[in-house]
């Protein structure tokens, strides 16, 4: 049985010689592969759901089949992943019959049995909850009370012809986050020196959650700066282009500098900055959603120096001091400077939420 083609199978039988082919009805099968005498492989042809022969020709031999073999049962149930959402919030699951292609198959209605562990409840109602298939889709709205991790899966599809079901795990996250407009939002956390003990650091970590509405080039996230024409003593975290966002740390050599891959896909993310300045190399490492992503080597660079300007999150003021030109337009969490280049184990325990309390934590700014 097969949900709709491009699987493999064998046939086993004898005198399987070169030349031989494999039909499923009239169709060929994409590939045939004679693993022997014995053994001939197909990769099954895309079909519609149905009963259908299975043919062998060979130079030697013409139409031998075996009636009724194979049987291709159609679509199969997939849950769409939500994002991770806030704690007290709820997300909105879609459970989809897709075809062997991947693509939605409306012509499978009935119904289906959608199950949560943990406290979340599905529909504010209970831990398992029948839903109808409507055009192939369902969709359920699931919230959870607590910061836990929940596994939702599928069941009870009798009546519906699906041949398999899955499981899927996603984060509630605990996250009283901050929206900023993009227009005039912004929050004065204070000098930055005095924010972060001095003018100086060779040690430090900086970790925030973030999750963009839009973006734009340079729009800020937060930060502080005196040159306001060319950011070269720039300490903060700016959009570039509209898909990445780059950490800029002022130092004795230039602005250190570090980029995240893109990120224009709208879902919260974790981004951690560490740097180290008595490495020789590597100083600078970024973490994305609690793994090491990219690391940079910032030459003659031993300290990075916070300027003597508020720091401000929800923005970075532009040339000539405009204010509000590169203002940031989404959602920022837990941002949180340290005074030491933390580990990757200790990175991983934040982004899970588990953040240590023996942490030398030099500021917590919340807007």
């Amino acid at each position: 049985t097969s949900t709709g083609g491009n699987e493999w199978i064998s046939i086993y039988g004898k005198n399987f010689f070169p030349g031989t082919s494999v039909k499923i009805g009239s169709e060929s099968c994409q590939k045939t592969v004679i693993i022997n005498p014995t053994e001939i492989r197909c990769l099954l042809p895309y079909l519609p759901p149905n009963t259908y022969d299975v043919v062998l020709e060979s130079p030697f031999a013409t139409g031998d089949s075996l009636k009724s073999a194979f049987t291709y049962s159609g679509a199969y149930l997939v849950i769409l992943p939500p994002q991770s959402v806030p704690q007290n919030t709820s997300a909105t699951v879609t459970i989809q019959a897709q075809d062997a292609k991947g693509a939605l198959d409306p012509s499978f209605n009935g119904t289906v049995t959608l199950n949560v562990t943990g406290s979340a409840l599905i529909n504010a109602s209970s831990n398992s909850e029948t839903l109808t298939l409507t055009n192939g889709v369902a969709t359920a709205s699931v919230s959870s009370p607590a910061q836990e991790t929940v596994q939702l899966s599928l069941s009870n599809n009798s009546d519906m012809d699906i041949s398999s079901t899955e499981s899927l795990t996603f984060l509630f996250q605990n996250l009283s986050s901050t929206y900023f407009d993009g227009v005039d939002d912004y929050a004065d956390a204070g000098n930055a020196q005095t924010l972060l003990g001095g003018a100086s650091l060779t040690q430090m970590t900086l970790s925030f959650w973030v999750k963009a509405s839009t973006t734009a080039n340079y729009d800020g996230l937060f930060g502080a700066v005196t040159d306001l024409t060319n950011w070269t003593d720039l300490f903060g975290a700016y959009w570039t282009g509209t898909s990445a966002i780059t950490i800029a740390l002022s130092s004795s050599a230039g602005v250190a500098s570090i980029t995240t891959p893109g990120l224009q896909d709208f879902r919260w993310h974790h981004i951690a900055v560490t740097f180290d300045g008595s490495l020789s190399s590597n100083q600078l490492k970024l973490y994305l959603d609690g793994l090491l992503e990219t690391e940079v080597t910032t030459v003659n660079v031993s300290s990075v120096f916070p300027p003597n300007a508020n720091f401000e999150v929800g923005r970075i003021l532009g040339p000539s001091g405009t204010p509000h030109l590169y203002n940031f337009n989404g959602y920022l969490d837990e941002l949180a400077i340290w005074n030491k280049a933390l580990s990757a184990e200790e990175i991983l325990s934040i982004y899970n939420f588990e953040t240590s309390t023996d942490l030398t934590l030099l500021a917590v700014i919340t807007p």
